[in-house]
């Protein structure tokens, strides 16, 4: 199965997506959080992975030659408190973190901190009294989230965000992206694209393959480009250079319980 004449990901059913998968000696499965194994919510705190997707990831993580990464936009600590399973691979911040099965870590030495600190600060100040605003300050980025917010209001406040980042961009090298109904600033030299190359390195040999929903897990599909299996998480084919596609995070878990071992697809009772 390959992508149509359009460029357009081909859609793909988890059975038979995974029926392929098992045809691979070795599996390095790499899934994005936020849209890809959930829903996306109002704000990050509302998305929150409930007792049987842990259970589902600490299953796969633990079937005969799989190894699985969580790969998220998020910061290391969040993800790893939601997901406190030893055996797995997670990068945070889009790749400025990693942890490595057992607990090992690594993170670019110095940073943006202190500017992305004190931008955050003054974020917040010039986005006062506006609703439906969000600030999120991580440890190596910045995100401004407007999911909730007037639409109208929307172009100000990103002018407001690029304008206060100005002296920051130049200084620190960063660079800002784009995703659902978010803007964020990060380190030029970090992209999921980096992380998942880094992350192969220690599984040789093995097929990677990346599922993701949003702008930022381009890089992924790129960095993948002819060497693995890409997949879009959306409900229609959109231009991307992911190579499948499936619908939804319920599909996600329903390939990732094949893959599992489970045959009826089915990944556990939500709760």
């Amino acid at each position: 199965m390959a992508r149509n004449d359009a460029g357009l990901p081909e859609p793909v059913s988890p059975r038979k997506l995974a029926a392929e998968l098992r045809r691979a000696g070795r599996l390095f499965l790499f899934f994005d959080y936020d849209g890809t194994l959930v829903p996306i919510a109002p704000t990050p705190a509302a998305a929150r992975p409930d007792p049987a997707l842990v259970r589902l990831i600490g299953r796969l993580a633990a079937a005969p030659g799989v190894r699985v990464a969580l790969v998220s936009g998020r910061d290391l600590d969040d993800v790893a408190g939601m997901f406190p399973l030893p055996q797995i691979y997670l990068a945070g911040c889009h790749g400025a973190e990693l942890q490595f099965p057992g607990g090992r870590k690594s993170a670019p030495a110095g940073g943006a901190g202190q500017a992305l600190a004190q931008l955050a600060d003054r974020l917040q100040r010039k986005l006062a009294g506006r609703q439906g605003f969000f600030v999120e300050r991580k440890k190596y980025s910045l995100a401004l989230h407007y999911r909730l917010a007037d639409p109208a209001e929307v172009p100000a406040a990103l002018a407001a965000f690029r304008e206060s980042a100005r002296d920051a961009v130049r200084a620190h090298g960063l660079v800002f992206t784009t995703g659902k109904k978010v803007l964020e600033l990060r380190p030029r030299d970090v992209d999921k694209g980096r992380a998942v190359r880094r992350l192969l390195e220690e599984y040789p040999g093995a097929l990677p393959v990346y599922l993701g929903d949003d702008v930022t897990d381009e890089d992924a599909f790129a960095a993948l480009a002819g060497s693995g299996v890409t997949v879009l998480v959306a409900p229609a084919p959109r231009p991307s250079a992911a190579r499948y596609l499936v619908r939804d995070p319920a599909e996600v878990r329903e390939l990732a319980a094949y893959l599992a071992g489970d045959e009826a697809g089915e990944c556990g009772s939500v709760g």
